[in-house]
């Protein structure tokens, strides 16, 4: 199975997807995590549900549940078997959860999370609170009722809940509350790096590490896409700085870090509590500050911006840098309301709502990059095959890459039938051999033609090095990074299509 359809298994986040891989033992993998720490009693009953809520009556018809008598010490990781042939992708479907000790809900989830369509993936982080809560007893549902016949469900929207709604882990950009840890986690050449990770149910995150002893500017921040294991007991973030990060999930409510062999990622003499990041409701929202591409358009006098990687959609503040993105929209769009894929530097803050009460997630542009007409985000569920792919080269260390006119464009095409990988190094052309074993990609035996050219050889001698030192790969979407052993980015590129 190609990355590309093992990534649409996975995720769903395309509505045709349901036309090729349907299947009746479907399954949603999901992890209950609690907002107060707490054991369970002996006689505790996790249950969930999966639901679709799109009925005019108002009720959830149930299409999976899941029973799982004392269960283990939190989190708890389960699975929701379905037959994928019910589903609708015209439709929304939600999954609920709570904990029963006999005859009454000692933790319900507050919320409905959404799975399956309108871009939701099969994973889902479900976070549970104590009964009686928020929720009055006429509200929670009865031990003798299914758990689906009253759905609570929210249309989707990038408002922070008011202050009379009890704030749970975060805030998050689609009215869902996310889920976040901190911890320090160990340093080769620092005091420690702390770490703030947020986890939105729609499978996307936020993370920023600071490096502690490193004064001013040693704050370092990511965006991504979270997926669990097979098993559900680890979970990655794939990000845009990094090769992908390994989180074991531990108990209760702790995430330890992995080392690439699947080891704990403590060093000599660092106790493992220290290389563990724990589930808190302190800590407030992270407002990331890095450099995003997205698709933006300009409509009643509103700016809105939906990032590449998370998906995720927020308005743009009219200020800073905001007033070149506008004027290079209105040069490249097409037709009024189209949207146009466009790279920013920038910060994503906590604003008043401009409707109704409460705080949004909102766009600083500090600075705008440019636009690139006639191009898309792709879809975030689809991404191009390692091998047999046209891979422009774009970055190359800290180098932005573009070819002049008259230079080869530099790119690769690794072949699947030879193991052989060709391209062209901006002057000269390159011939190899690879071998791509899971995440792992190295490259032997490259050797180019031994032309001079008056410009382009900087670039090309930085690309055969990265070529030389790649140990591992990351394919998101149209993306191809390649990292060394110790993960730092060496290249990137981006698939290309004959038009």
């Amino acid at each position: 199975m190609t990355g590309r359809h093992l990534t649409r298994v996975l995720a769903l986040s395309l509505a045709g997807a349901f036309s090729v891989h349907r299947s009746a033992a479907a399954q949603i993998r999901g992890m209950a995590t609690f907002r107060e720490h707490t054991a369970l009693p002996p006689g505790a009953v996790f249950e969930a549900v999966l639901e679709e809520t799109s009925r005019g009556d108002g009720r959830g018809a149930v299409v999976g549940s899941t029973r799982i008598e004392r269960p283990r010490t939190p989190p708890i990781r389960f699975n929701i078997p379905f037959d994928a042939s019910r589903i609708d992708p015209g439709q929304r479907y939600v999954v609920r959860a709570r904990v029963l000790v006999g005859a009454r809900p000692m933790f319900v989830s507050e919320r409905s999370y959404p799975v399956l369509t309108a871009g939701q993936g099969r994973q889902v982080a479900v976070l549970l609170h104590r009964s009686g809560g928020r929720e009055s007893a006429e509200d929670e549902p009865s031990a003798r009722e299914p758990l689906a016949l009253e759905p609570s469900v929210r249309e989707p929207s990038s408002r922070e809940p008011s202050a009379r709604e009890p704030a749970a882990s975060g805030i998050g950009p689609i009215g869902s509350r996310s889920a976040i840890f901190t911890g320090e986690l160990p340093c080769a050449d620092c005091v420690g790096v702390r770490h703030q990770l947020e986890l939105f149910p729609d499978e996307s995150f936020f993370l920023r590490r600071t490096y502690v002893g490193r004064g001013r500017g040693a704050a370092s921040d990511d965006i991504g896409r979270w997926s669990l294991s097979r098993d559900g007991r680890t979970l990655t973030l794939s990000g845009t700085l990094d090769a992908p990060l390994r989180l074991a999930i531990g108990n209760p409510n702790t995430l330890r870090m992995l080392g690439d062999a699947g080891s704990s990622g403590t060093s000599s003499g660092t106790s493992s509590r220290a290389a563990e990041l724990k589930l808190t409701s302190r800590a407030q929202p992270l407002e990331p500050r890095l450099r995003m591409r997205g698709m933006y358009r300009y409509m009643a006098d509103a700016g809105r911006f939906t990032e590449c990687l998370t998906g995720q959609s927020w308005p743009v503040a009219p200020e800073r840098d905001n007033a070149a993105l506008e004027s290079a929209y209105s040069r490249a769009r097409s037709g009024r309301g189209d949207e146009v894929l466009v790279e920013v530097e920038g910060r994503v803050v906590m604003r008043p709502a401009m409707e109704g009460s409460g705080r949004q997630r909102t766009l600083v542009v500090e600075r705008f990059d440019g636009v690139s007409a006639g191009e898309r985000c792709g879809s975030r569920a689809s991404s191009e095959p390692l091998e047999n792919t046209y891979w422009k080269l774009t970055r190359v260390g800290d180098m932005t890459v573009t070819a002049d006119d008259g230079e080869r464009e530099p790119h690769l095409v690794l072949n699947s039938a030879t193991g052989r990988v060709s391209g062209a190094a901006v002057c000269n052309r390159l011939l190899g051999r690879y071998e791509a074993t899971g995440a792992r990609l190295t490259f032997s035996d490259v050797a180019t033609t031994r032309m001079a050219c008056p410009s382009g050889m900087e670039v090309e001698r930085r690309f055969l090095a990265a070529l030389r030192a790649s140990n591992t790969a990351r394919i998101t979407r149209q993306r191809l990074d390649l990292f060394d052993a110790r993960g730092k980015l060496l290249a990137r590129f981006e698939a290309k299509h004959e038009n």
